[in-house]
């Protein structure tokens, strides 16, 4: 009797720990998922700056800066992306060993309906904005072509 009150105890201490384990790894993921958030609106203010910029100034340098910090920002996502799904796998193995399985239960529901996962649509956007700087320095090489046409063409008197 006494061992068995030794072990329901164990189990009861054990199943504690587990859950205090959860609820702090579950923290850690709303955290990644936070500093995710910073990140992209760090991007977006970045590259709503460039466009700005560029609107008064057309750089070719600048708008290749955009373009090489949307790739940055692409891979970015996708490492947050690889980061939450690992963190995710572990919540859920430690869900095993508790009562009820939430997250699980959850993503199950999501699958189900079809639901795409909201890193396809963020990694949208950088690609957005690179279609955006790529046209525009396709517009300024274009425009300062025609002015160098212009030129040669004045040039010779034609």
């Amino acid at each position: 009797m006494k061992k068995l009150k030794e072990q329901l105890k164990y189990n009861e201490n054990k199943r504690h720990d587990i859950l205090e384990i959860y609820k702090m790894y579950v923290e850690t993921t709303q955290h990644i998922s936070d500093c995710r958030q910073k990140s992209n609106n760090f991007y977006i203010l970045l590259n709503t700056g460039i466009i700005a910029y560029t609107s008064f100034f057309n750089y070719l340098l600048v708008l290749l800066f955009g373009v090489l910090i949307n790739i940055i920002w692409f891979c970015k996502i996708n490492s947050y992306k690889k980061l939450n799904s690992a963190k995710f796998k572990v919540v859920n193995f430690v869900e095993k060993q508790l009562p009820i399985e939430v997250f699980n239960m959850e993503y199950k529901i999501l699958k189900d309906g079809k639901h795409k996962n909201l890193s396809f649509y963020e990694s949208c956007v950088p690609l957005v904005f690179i279609t955006v700087f790529v046209l525009k320095m396709f517009i300024y090489n274009f425009n300062l072509l025609k002015q160098i046409g212009i030129l040669i063409l004045n040039y010779y008197g034609i």
